[in-house]
């Protein structure tokens, strides 16, 4: 019996050539030293396999279940595998790093491929207190907040914002007066003085009078003298604002004595006779002030709510120290 012989190669995209059988699917292997066993026309049918290709999976960042995968020419996908990635969502697998086309299960594989992950990034949250974002979370911006205690000083009793508190002398205005009546009160420094009112010039006039021998006459009986000629006589005094004219001179053994007169004695009626006895001065005294008012220095505080990017904790005047986050979830 005669063989086969050499027998035609065939080919098909996909697949590799299993050689020719006898049965479109089953059937027997025909190789070229087959014998020939039907005497009459017959056909022999290529059997093929399918070629297997890789779905390589790039995480792209991320982490995978599956870093690759063969699948059969001409057949779908299949079950594409997981990924994760911190903070991110997964979106799928796609053809390229960025863009390209989504692959799912049901696209067919006609050669070898690389997929790649994309991911959606999580949001980030709004500002809270640090102590409320998860403590996995990723921080993506931080500030704080905080109350800083401002002093200020001013001559001005009030300022609006500020509130005061303490006040303090801190000098005197200029010296102000004379005034007349006591200006103590309302913190001020006062002294006082006295002032001349007034002033009058006095005149004293005395004789003396009592029993004697009138110069003039040489008769005894009462008269008028001084406190030399007739120092037994009574003293008979007046004090006057005004100076009496000058009357006469007394010698007496040759000392001289000036006379006034024109006042009529309350005592005894000389009107004459009368002896200088001092001149003076009636002066009078008043008080009058003089006052500078305090010049007051003013200290005044607020609480100013602040915001930092940075920790201001231990800075001068600083306190309630509030630190805030924004974080995208894990």
């Amino acid at each position: 019996k005669e063989t086969y012989g050499e027998l035609p190669t065939a080919s098909r995209t996909g697949y590799t050539f299993d050689g020719w059988y006898t049965d479109p699917t089953t059937g027997t292997l025909v190789t070229s030293n087959t014998q020939v066993t039907q005497p009459m026309d017959h056909t022999l049918y290529a059997h093929w396999t399918a070629n297997l290709y890789t779905v390589t999976f790039d995480e792209n960042g991320g982490e995978g279940s599956q870093g690759s995968k063969q699948v059969a020419y001409d057949s779908t996908i299949g079950d594409l595998p997981s990924a994760t990635r911190d903070y991110y969502d997964f979106d799928g697998w796609y053809t390229a790093v960025d863009g390209g086309t989504k692959v799912t299960s049901a696209n067919i594989m006609s050669g070898d491929i690389t997929v790649y992950a994309h991911w959606n990034i999580h949001p980030v949250s709004d500002w809270v207190l640090v102590a409320k974002a998860p403590t996995d979370a990723q921080i993506v911006e931080e500030k704080w907040t905080y109350t800083l205690t401002e002093y200020s000083e001013s001559s001005s009793s009030s300022k609006s914002g500020w509130t005061l508190y303490n006040t303090v002398r801190t000098s005197w205005g200029e010296r102000q007066g004379p005034v007349y009546s006591d200006p103590s009160g309302g913190g001020r420094n006062v002294t006082s003085e006295e002032y001349e009112v007034s002033r009058t010039h006095h005149y004293k006039y005395y004789h003396r009078y009592g029993p004697g021998t009138h110069v003039g006459t040489g008769k005894s009986g009462y008269v008028c003298g001084n406190d030399t000629t007739l120092p037994g006589g009574v003293r008979h005094e007046i004090d006057l604002t005004y100076a009496l004219k000058y009357n006469t001179t007394l010698d007496v053994s040759g000392r001289k004595y000036a006379i006034y007169g024109d006042y009529t004695c309350p005592d005894c009626g000389t009107v004459r006779t009368w002896f200088v006895d001092e001149e003076y001065d009636d002066v009078q005294y008043g008080t009058c002030w003089y006052y500078q008012e305090p010049i007051y220095t003013y200290y005044f505080t607020r609480n100013v709510d602040m915001e930092s990017t940075s920790d201001p904790s231990g800075e001068t005047n600083v306190s309630d120290v509030q630190k805030y986050v924004k974080y995208r979830a894990k």
